[in-house]
């Protein structure tokens, strides 16, 4: 890297030296880590076994060149081509049990997986680490033009919620980024996400909304 690499946002007390896990590297998980590689976050731990399809393409910062590949994979070799100075993992699907030493050492956990079930997993395991109480836990979501991101599970669930993919909900990079892009604040700054946001658009325009935890 070069030594100005970073220059602009030495003033803005962005915190590098942490370790972040990203469960869930598709439309918003890949801007995640790519945004937070970007930013020269010290260490990245990526995780997803699927594979990228063709339909995927339309949200990820990836060509078609990619097609085939492990999401998680194709993931690291793009924020290593960026950002050789961070330190990146990629790995299949999370496992709370082989993966326990990852979450305890982590700073942040990511997680934009498809299905309820797969981001209470997650969620629960960061509390045996624990920590979800601390705000080490951030959960993002997105469909259609809205997006979500909170600090806990969601207690809601789609119709396609037990289709792998979620292939028949509709959804582009638009809140994909700008999911990634509020949860990195959080991050980069080191707060915890208290509130949920919900944003959506309508017919007249983007609509953000906040729920103040009780």
């Amino acid at each position: 890297m070069t030594d100005n690499t970073y220059s602009r946002q030495e003033s803005l007390g962005i915190i590098q030296d942490q370790t972040v896990l990203v469960v869930g590297c598709g439309g918003i998980g890949s801007w995640c880590g790519y945004f937070l590689g970007l930013a020269g976050v010290r260490q990245l731990e990526l995780f997803d076994g699927d594979l990228i399809e063709g339909h995927n393409l339309n949200r990820l910062p990836f060509d078609s060149a990619a097609i085939g590949l492990p999401k998680s994979i194709a993931l690291a070799g793009l924020i290593r081509r960026a950002r050789p100075d961070v330190t990146i993992n990629a790995h299949g699907h999370f496992d709370p049990e082989w993966h326990s030493e990852a979450i305890r050492s982590a700073n942040r956990v990511i997680v934009s997986t498809d299905s309820l079930r797969s981001r209470r997993m997650v969620y629960e395991a960061v509390g045996r680490a624990g920590g979800h109480y601390h705000g080490r836990y951030v959960e993002l979501g997105a469909d259609g033009h809205g997006l979500t991101v909170t600090g806990s599970p969601a207690e809601w669930s789609t119709e396609a919620e037990n289709e792998p993919g979620y292939a028949s909900v509709p959804v582009h990079v638009g809140p994909c980024t700008m999911a990634a892009s509020i949860a990195i604040y959080y991050i980069l700054l080191g707060l915890p996400v208290r509130d949920t946001f919900r944003v959506d658009w309508s017919d007249s325009g983007l609509r953000v909304n906040q729920y103040v935890a009780v």
